[in-house]
């Protein structure tokens, strides 16, 4: 997809990734998932080790995830015609 689609590979990066699953340290996202699993090991510290690896896992799985649709291998032929998006379809597109 990268090499095909730039423009839609960035947009799932920036969409997909940084306002989904896998938050950027320093961010709204991850500063209230470090302070909700603080007060739940202040609560129960294996009810927060749980949920630390649920959240672990569930990143890890959603940059396999990514990798594996942006870098991966075109499998069906027939996507490989598909265009790329426009500047204005780039922009309409994720309001």
């Amino acid at each position: 997809m990268a090499a095909r689609e730039p423009h839609a590979a960035l947009r799932l990066h920036l969409h997909g990734l940084h306002h989904g699953e896998c938050r950027p340290s320093g961010t709204a996202g991850f500063i209230g998932e470090f302070l909700t699993l603080v007060g739940a090991f202040n609560a129960n510290s294996w009810v927060a080790l749980f949920a630390t690896t649920g959240v672990i896992l569930s990143a890890a799985y959603a940059l396999f995830l990514y990798r594996r649709v942006v870098f991966g291998a075109l499998e069906k032929a027939s996507l490989a015609n598909i265009a790329d998006l426009s500047a204005g379809k780039s922009r309409s597109s994720f309001r």
